[in-house]
């Protein structure tokens, strides 16, 4: 008989059994192996949901045993998500999710050598919930394209979008991207939209407001602003577009002055008279009646106040009072004699004269013909005459201004002479003037040069040789002779030495200094070499003497240091 309880493991065994008695003995073989117990398995929670890319507080997921028994091996039905993981040690399953994954149902087997047990758990992984950055708040005028809004996901996953309700008339929501675009038509109040982000397992709602502005003019600028705004919008002060300010348009029907015009602020021309309300206020007219219209004489629908030239002579309003016609006459224009378009009064006349300097200066030879015409710019002058008289042999011409003639040297009185020309501006009657100053030079040796420079001006400039004599009226002057007198002149012997005349025939030239010769220089440059070499090689020795002397001061300090050494042991 086999009896107990067995408490331990044991393999498969064959045992042989002898029953024995005075007869013999018979055998029998019996097999025996003792098999492990086998628990109960479990997991707990029995349904796991993941975020994907997000660590969960139900992992790990650790199996339950219950009852006696060691398990010997671990298995899993099926693989799990990228990221997850599961223990063949003892059914762990544990990790981050990396991907989304539908709802799928697991089995674990736990074997030992008594056999298996087994449980299950569920499983999934969603989207995580995205995070948006976007305008809340959309602002847009009726009639302008808005720009493109659209939200940016900072991290999540985004499948599909929605908006609810439907967008404004001329909106259009992208379900596949969430992009907001086109031109609304209407205008509308602040409203609150739902922008869903819909993902595996995640569908999140996002609040948009959109306010949709008028703008009656068109001009980029709305009526109004919200309260609040703070954007790029800036509000409209004319919402018409007519010139006139929203603040005076007060919109009364009665008109009180321009600071209460009384008209419509959206209306161009209130009182439908085909003028609009702020011509009507610039031109003198009720913007607000339609029997009070302004004047217009020619009746090209501009007012005569607004009217750059009314009469329609091709003259403005400001040229004809500058030029003293009648703007509202159209057989009345400016004066214009040049016929250049520009009338005369508003030209500034110059007058000048030939071969005179800017400063009003001319020469004149003595003795050689002379000419100076008169040069007009921007008029017609007429009635020509000079104050005072042009002195002898000078004739002035009182038909153009010139002023031609010889005058000889018994004809003047003084070296120089200023007259004023006066003329008058044909058609206008104004008076022209301009002075002019003569000099009067004479010319020795009759070579069209004068003798000298008067004012440096033009081509008289100062003859160097008066009497023509071949010799510089500087060397005559220094040598005695008559500059002025072709047969008085120096000897050849005589020539001009820094400024002084110097016979050169009767003393030897004084000597010119030329400076040192280039063999000084050579000499006196080796010279300043050698010195400085000597200096160089004085500051050698010094130093070689003081490094000697530094040595031998080391030298010394270091024999006493040894010899106290010696005497202290």
């Amino acid at each position: 008989t086999f009896w107990g309880t067995p408490t331990e493991l044991w393999p498969v065994t064959s045992y042989t059994v002898w029953a024995n008695n005075s007869g013999g003995s018979v055998m029998v073989t019996v097999t025996l192996g003792v098999v492990d117990q086998v628990p109960t398995l479990s997991y707990t929670p029995e349904h796991l949901t993941l975020v994907v890319m997000e660590t969960s507080t139900e992992l790990p997921l650790v199996a339950t045993l219950e009852g006696p028994g060691d398990i010997t091996s671990w298995v899993l039905s099926e693989a799990l998500p990228q990221g997850l993981f599961f223990s063949t040690t003892n059914g762990t399953v544990w990790g981050m999710a990396e991907e989304v994954w539908s709802n799928r149902t697991y089995t674990v087997w736990a074997n030992n050598s008594g056999g298996s047990t087994s449980a299950t758990f569920s499983l999934e992984v969603i989207s995580q919930t995205p995070r948006l950055l976007y305008s809340e708040d959309l602002v847009l005028i009726a009639d302008d394209a808005m720009p493109v809004w659209q939200p940016f996901v900072l991290y999540g996953s985004v499948d599909t979008w929605a908006i609810e309700p439907d967008l404004p008339d001329g909106l259009v929501f992208n379900d596949v991207l969430g992009r907001i675009t086109g031109t609304p038509t209407t205008p509308a109040e602040a409203m609150t939209w739902t922008v869903w982000t819909n993902a595996t397992g995640v569908a999140v709602p996002w609040n948009l407001t959109i306010t949709v502005l008028l703008d009656t003019d068109d001009d980029g600028m709305p009526n109004a602003l919200p309260e609040g705004y703070f954007g790029a919008f800036i509000e409209d002060l004319d919402d018409d577009n007519d010139g006139l300010l929203d603040v005076f348009e007060t919109d009364t029907g009665v008109f009180l002055g321009p600071e209460d015009i009384g008209t419509d602020p959206l209306v161009v021309d209130t009182d439908a008279d085909t003028w609009d309300d702020a011509e009507e206020l610039t031109c003198g007219a009720d913007p607000t009646n339609a029997s009070d219209v302004p004047v217009d004489t020619d009746g090209d629908g501009l007012c005569d106040a607004l009217e750059a030239d009314p009469d329609g002579d091709g003259y403005s309003t400001q040229e004809e009072l500058a030029c003293s016609s009648d703007p509202m006459n159209a057989t009345s224009i400016p004066v214009d004699i040049d016929g250049d378009g520009a009338c005369d009064a508003l030209l500034q006349p110059d007058l000048s004269y030939t071969n005179v300097s800017d400063a009003g200066t001319g020469v004149v030879l003595l003795g050689h013909p002379a000419r100076f015409d008169a040069v007009v710019v921007d008029a017609a002058l007429e009635a020509w005459t000079i104050v005072p008289a042009l002195p002898k042999g000078l004739v002035f011409n009182a038909t153009d201004g010139s002023i031609t003639g010889v005058v000889q040297d018994s004809d003047v009185e003084r070296p120089s002479s200023t007259h004023t020309v006066f003329a008058t501006e044909v058609g206008y009657g104004r008076i022209i003037e301009v002075e002019v100053t003569f000099t009067y030079a004479t010319d020795s040796d009759g070579d069209g040069l004068a003798d000298s420079d008067p004012d440096g001006f033009g081509p008289m400039r100062g003859d160097l040789d008066d009497d023509d004599d071949g010799w510089n009226d500087t060397i005559e002057a220094a040598c005695g002779s008559d500059p002025l007198d072709a047969t008085s002149y120096p000897s050849t012997d005589f020539i001009l030495v820094d400024g002084a005349c110097v016979d050169a025939s009767a003393k030897p030239l004084p000597p010119v200094d030329d400076g040192p010769s280039l063999f000084t220089m050579c000499l006196l440059f080796w010279v300043a070499v050698a010195f400085l070499a000597l200096l160089h090689r004085s500051g050698e020795r010094k130093e070689h003497r003081k490094k000697l002397a530094a040595e031998k001061d080391a030298t010394i300090s270091q024999m006493i240091s040894e010899a106290n050494k010696a005497e202290e042991e």
